[in-house]
């Protein structure tokens, strides 16, 4: 990183300049002249870079389609600059420019002038806020009220924003994948899947597909409880992800007309989602699968808390009968089930080398099914169901440790007779899903800019 001069920044200024004639000559439009507000002598790193890629991306995505006619770049030791010609009234482009400036959470790092077709500069219709204190910017930058340390300071925690900010993205992302993934994987005994929709009369594919699509901003919203709430205790951590729990499943409900879709995935990837947030650092490493596990189990934990008197949902009514914790328990275990007997069986890449990857999912939950107190199960089948459905993955497993899609159309089959559903075990293959990928997601990097 090096430190640049007066002389060099002025250079750049004045080469920018010509550039932004050129382009308004050749197409008589608009244009948006983006450049970074990085306080300081260096004025480029690859975060820097990286934090002007996502602009531009944010700026991209609110344009209309083809609106841009030209797109000149220059990334330089003098700073990231970038020249958009755009077919668009003037004001309404400047009135995007001012929202993407104002309402992402690192846009204070955003310069974003518009330039009408006679290279007249369009003012805002507010002033901009000050970096480091909020107040009016103006006054504070002629008064020299801070230091550079201190607007340095402001700006290397803009920056960490915004890699948090994308690391939350992709994780819910990655969320909703696995989600579809589970509800993707076909046949599934007594199961929502491509084929059928199992025991449940109520839902469909299509509904698992809009209710977890619906469920992305949730997952964002525990990345941000868990790195928020990273310096207070796990107790805190909780009783925040609990309250956006509520909101979500409202969303669910209402995406799905009031049928619950995802209410044990809600509690499950939330506590995971805030896990992923605490441990979320200016490293930008992913963390391991222990690592991950004993963060969920120390936020977890806090959903034990005087169970019985908790509700009155199926889960917690199966609690008070037979004693089994649910998706509180598997939680507060550091998702233990998913670690001991799901994992391993997505994880052995051999095993599955000649076999569908479906396969190897819908296996996964054979061993979820066989060895897991699904309460759902317990739910629609009492002992006897429960007892029944996991002797029926014990004996296909050790007959066919890779079951057959005619096994496991049989079992289906069987499980929708008898009205059987290990609606709790999909929710831990859809964990088990997330955790198999978790080391190939790349949280923390975003890719540098093709223009």
């Amino acid at each position: 990183m090096e430190h640049v001069t007066l002389e060099q920044m002025l250079a750049a200024r004045e080469k920018r300049a010509v550039l932004q004639q050129e382009m308004l000559y050749k197409h008589r439009l608009p244009l948006v002249s983006f450049t970074m507000n990085i306080a300081g002598p260096i004025k480029y790193s690859k975060d820097i870079q990286a934090v002007f890629y996502g602009g531009y991306q944010e700026l991209r995505s609110a344009l209309p389609e083809d609106a841009i006619k030209e797109c000149r770049h220059t990334i330089e030791n003098t700073g990231c600059e970038l020249l958009l010609a755009v077919d668009m009234n003037a004001q309404e482009l400047k009135r995007i420019c001012t929202k993407i400036e104002e309402d992402t959470p690192y846009g204070r790092l955003f310069d974003m002038d518009v330039l009408d077709v006679d290279g007249k500069k369009l003012e805002r219709l507010t002033e901009r806020c000050c970096l480091v204190c909020g107040k009016g910017g103006r006054s504070c930058a002629a008064g020299r009220v801070h230091s550079v340390e201190e607007l340095q300071e402001k700006t290397k925690q803009l920056i960490a924003e915004f890699f948090a900010f994308n690391a939350a993205k992709k994780l819910a992302s990655h969320v909703v994948l696995c989600l579809l993934s589970e509800a993707a994987a076909t046949p599934k005994p007594g199961l929502v899947d491509r084929n059928n929709s199992g025991s449940h009369s109520d839902m469909d594919f299509d509904m698992f597909k809009r209710s977890a699509q619906a469920l992305h901003p949730y997952f964002v919203q525990c990345f941000h409880i868990g790195r928020n709430t990273k310096s207070t205790t796990t107790e805190e951590t909780f009783s925040q992800l609990q309250q956006a729990g509520i909101a979500a499943e409202e969303t669910m409900y209402a995406t799905t007309n009031g049928v619950n879709t995802h209410k044990g995935a809600i509690y499950l990837f939330g506590v995971l989602c805030g896990a992923m947030g605490r441990l979320w650092n200016d490293s930008k490493q992913t963390p391991t699968v222990q690592e991950l596990s004993a963060t969920c189990a120390e936020i977890g934990y806090h959903g034990l808390k005087n169970l019985k008197n908790s509700g009155t949902t199926a889960g917690l009514e199966c609690y008070r009968t037979y004693g089994f914790q649910g998706v509180r328990g598997e939680a507060a275990s550091g998702f233990s089930s998913v670690i001991q007997f799901a994992l391993p069986i997505l994880q052995n890449k051999a095993y599955w080398q000649n076999a569908p990857y479906a396969t190897a999912d819908c296996t996964a939950l054979l061993h979820l099914i066989a060895n897991v107190k699904d309460t759902t199960l317990y739910h629609r089948g009492g002992e006897e169901g429960a007892a029944f459905a996991a002797a029926y993955a014990q004996s296909l497993l050790r007959t066919s440790p890779i079951p057959t899609q005619a096994q496991l159309y049989a079992m289906d089959a069987e499980f929708i007779k008898r009205n059987l559903s290990p609606g709790g075990c999909a929710d831990l293959l859809a964990v088990a899903l997330f955790f198999s990928d978790l080391e190939n997601v790349n949280y923390s990097i975003t890719p540098l800019c093709e223009f």
